[in-house]
């Protein structure tokens, strides 16, 4: 069944249910594909600026960010996983 059919989209949006904090660690890891990785800082050279990874501050950019579009955009158009459902 191809994906993009009205009905196959409404089975896959009902079994695929996460909580909100799921949903944003997934946006964060789409915007930065190094989100989580430790970056590396102090040499003050060009390994610094082109190093992956992202320092504490980032990573709480991010998330806020992240948090932001979901509460504004995404959050009104859906439904959520109870707490109790783990």
């Amino acid at each position: 069944m191809n994906p993009r059919d009205a009905g196959a989209e409404k089975v896959l949006l009902y079994n695929i249910m996460k909580k909100r904090e799921e949903i944003i660690t997934d946006m964060c890891y789409t915007y930065r594909h190094d989100y989580g990785l430790d970056k590396t800082t102090g040499r003050g050279d060009l390994i610094d600026m082109i190093s992956s990874g992202t320092t504490e501050q980032e990573r709480e950019w991010i998330w806020a960010l992240m948090a932001q579009i979901f509460d504004n955009v995404i959050a009104p158009n859906m439904e959520f996983k109870d707490d109790e459902e783990d």
